[in-house]
């Protein structure tokens, strides 16, 4: 075994070829005896022992190590490898006696894992992006395809948070479409307002830019008069009987521009005042418009939130009534099962220690393993209480 081939050897282990042998006795066999020139490259070798150690040239000793490594992390990281039920773990680790069948353990952990991967990628998926709720697809789905009672557990224990979640979800929706109205109905009034006084100041506009229009009339046209009249006095003089009475129309005249004047100053004054309210008028009623806008958008948008929610809950509460009674006939289903895989190994038990050939023990013992991996495999994949795990090995029972 070269070095760039390093990697588990292909034992090619036939069913003919076992005669009186157990298969544990004759995998042992061919992992001290097996060697190979071209096997393809596994990339696994720092996984398995220490590189540079030259361990992986000693069959036995490799393996040992992989093993004594595989455990010694497992327990010193106090690590419980969790299947896809949801609530039991698989703690049937290799363990450090020779009897004990080390490689159907292993397979049993490597098939674990590979469900706890495709259980996490399920659950990574199951999450959508606006607010952690599990979509009714992949919860419903998970459901039909469980094949066991812990399986479906698991999903019914993933449906009852859903629909937990919902009922939080939907009074927290009614709050917000609730919080979102009034929010409206306040700035509603506000732009009724902005809308009054817009049309007020656009009034008095209009208004003043008349009574400006009229006094400047008036001022040009007393201005003239009073020119006419500085001409004529002018040409007299203060001695001259027409003086006097021309002299008071020109202050007269004077003293009626001052006024016009000042009152146009005034309507100047209101006309800018009202231009410059009518721009943050038009500004404010922008404003509660877009305001008002997202308050419809966002009520809609809870509305929608709210409506998928009810219709997942219905959905959800139906299923759960369906699979509650698939449940329980699994349940009794496995329990049956459970019963009868038992008695068997009582039954294979007893030939065992009654029988006094080797190899027809050595038989007994493959078919107890057989059955008790399959027991103790049921067992983890189920939800079914009063049963424990047993030894796999009929030589330690």
């Amino acid at each position: 075994m070269s070095v760039s081939k390093a990697g588990l050897v292909k034992l090619n282990i036939k069913a003919s070829s076992l005669g009186s042998s157990s298969i544990k006795t004759t995998a042992a066999t061919k992992l001290a005896t097996t060697t190979r020139t071209s096997v393809p490259s596994f990339g696994i070798m720092a996984q398995r022992s220490a590189v540079g150690t030259g361990a992986i040239f000693n069959v036995k000793q490799y393996n040992s190590m992989s093993h004594s490594m595989l455990r010694h992390d497992l327990n010193d990281n106090r690590v419980k490898v969790f299947n896809n039920v949801g609530g039991s773990y698989y703690m049937d680790l290799p363990s450090s006696k020779s009897s004990d069948n080390k490689f159907a353990a292993a397979l049993m952990a490597v098939g674990t894992l590979a469900s706890i991967a495709g259980s996490v990628i399920d659950t990574v998926k199951s999450t959508d992006g606006a607010g952690g709720t599990i979509q009714s697809d992949n919860v419903l789905n998970e459901l039909s395809n469980a094949k066991t009672s812990g399986e479906l557990q698991g999903a019914l224990s993933k449906l009852e948070t859903a629909i937990n979640d919902c009922e939080t979800e939907i009074p927290d929706l009614n709050n917000k479409i609730s919080s979102e109205k009034e929010i409206k109905e306040n700035t509603q009034t506000k732009l009724d307002d902005t809308n009054s006084n817009i049309t007020s100041e656009k009034q008095n506009i209009t208004k003043q830019e008349g009574t400006i229009q009229r006094l400047s009339s008036n001022i040009t046209e007393k201005e003239t008069s009073l020119k006419s009249i500085e001409t004529q006095l002018s040409q007299l003089s203060p001695s001259d009987p027409n003086y006097g009475t021309l002299n008071s129309q020109r202050y007269s005249l004077q003293a009626e521009i001052k006024l016009l004047e000042q009152q146009k100053d005034e309507a100047q004054a209101s006309l800018d005042k009202s231009k410059e309210n009518l721009t943050k008028l038009n500004s404010d009623k922008e404003k509660y418009t877009k305001e008002i806008a997202d308050c419809d958008k966002n009520i809609e948008e809870y509305n929608s939130k709210k409506d998928k929610l009810e219709q997942q809950k219905a959905e959800y509460n139906e299923s759960l009534h369906k699979y509650q009674e698939k449940y329980t006939k699994l349940v009794t289903s496995e329990t049956k099962e459970l019963t009868n895989l038992s008695n068997e190994m009582n039954k294979l038990k007893e030939q065992f220690n009654k029988e006094t050939k080797t190899d027809k023990k050595n038989s007994i013992s493959e078919k107890y393993t057989s059955k008790a991996l399959e027991y103790n495999k049921l067992l983890h994949s189920s939800d079914v209480k009063g049963f424990i795990e047993i030894e796999t090995n009929l030589n330690n029972v």
